[in-house]
């Protein structure tokens, strides 16, 4: 894939996945999150099941 098409952002503790006083905070907020954008059509879209979730996923998280 060529390098302008990828980036990547570190968020370290701005975006836990559990408070930082759960005993597993470490072991579960400590991870890498991969994100495919499409400009695939609404018909192709449909065609991949899940693809509506993970979209509405990533918009929530979208500060």
């Amino acid at each position: 894939m060529p390098e302008p098409r990828m980036s990547a952002t570190g968020y370290s503790s701005m975006r836990p996945l559990v408070p930082e006083s759960d005993p597993t905070a470490l072991s579960v907020n400590r991870r890498v999150d991969l994100v495919v954008l499409s400009t695939a059509s609404a018909e192709a879209n449909a065609l991949l099941p899940g693809i509506d979730a993970s979209q509405a996923t990533q918009q929530e998280a979208t500060p």
